[in-house]
C-alpha cells in the first residue's frame, strides 16, 4: 500500500499524551471492551466514531494483566479480550515491513517492535509490542500478507525486516 504514511496521518493527526507519566488512583471501571477482533464496544454497543476510538487508545496503559484508560485526574479499568489492539495493514518500505493498527498507530516491524509470539486459548498468535506492554496481534489477512514475505530457509521460514530476523513457528 504506497499511502500508508498518509494514512496512518489522517487516523492519527496527533501526538499520543504521556501516560507513563500520569498516577491518578484508581477510580472505578467503565463498560468499554476490547475484542479479540478489534472491536471497540461501549455498553454492549460497538463504537460508531473511529476518532472517539482512537481518542480512547491513545489513554490506554497496561498494569500488570490490567487495562486502564488514564488522564491526568483519573484512572478507569477496562476490559480487554486479547491484544488492546490489531495490525490490519501491511507495506513494504525500503526493506523495512511496516504496520498499521486498527487505531491508527504505525509501527515498522524491526529492534524496537520485534515479531513475538503469544498463544491464547490453544492457539499460538502473532503480535507486536506496540508501546509500553501494549500489544498488537495481526489481524488475518495482515498475517496472510507477511507469511507471503516469507523467505524458506535453513528448513523453516524467516520474516526480514529492516536487518531483523524471525523465525515462523512449524505451528
Amino acid at each position: 500500500m504506497a499511502n500508508l504514511d498518509e494514512l496512518a496521518v489522517a487516523l492519527r493527526s496527533h501526538a499520543l499524551p504521556p501516560v507513563a507519566q500520569w498516577h491518578p488512583e484508581l477510580c472505578g471501571e467503565i463498560d468499554i471492551v476490547i475484542r479479540a477482533d478489534g472491536r471497540w464496544e461501549h455498553e454492549g454497543g460497538e463504537f460508531r466514531r473511529s476518532e472517539l476510538q482512537m481518542l480512547f487508545a491513545g489513554l490506554l496503559r497496561r498494569e500488570g494483566g490490567e487495562y486502564y484508560l488514564v488522564t491526568p485526574a483519573e484512572k478507569l479499568r477496562i476490559r480487554v479480550e486479547d491484544q488492546a489492539f490489531l495490525i490490519t495493514l501491511i507495506d513494504v518500505q525500503d526493506g523495512c515491513i511496516e504496520l498499521l493498527t486498527n487505531c491508527g498507530e504505525r509501527l515498522s516491524l524491526g529492534r524496537e517492535h520485534p515479531l513475538q509470539f503469544s498463544w491464547w486459548q490453544e492457539v499460538l498468535l502473532p503480535m507486536v509490542e506496540v508501546r509500553d506492554g501494549l500489544f498488537a496481534r495481526f489481524g488475518r489477512s495482515a498475517w496472510y500478507e507477511l507469511v507471503g514475505m516469507a523467505e524458506e530457509r535453513d528448513g523453516g521460514w524467516w520474516i526480514v525486516s529492516d536487518g531483523e530476523e524471525y523465525h515462523l513457528p512449524d505451528e
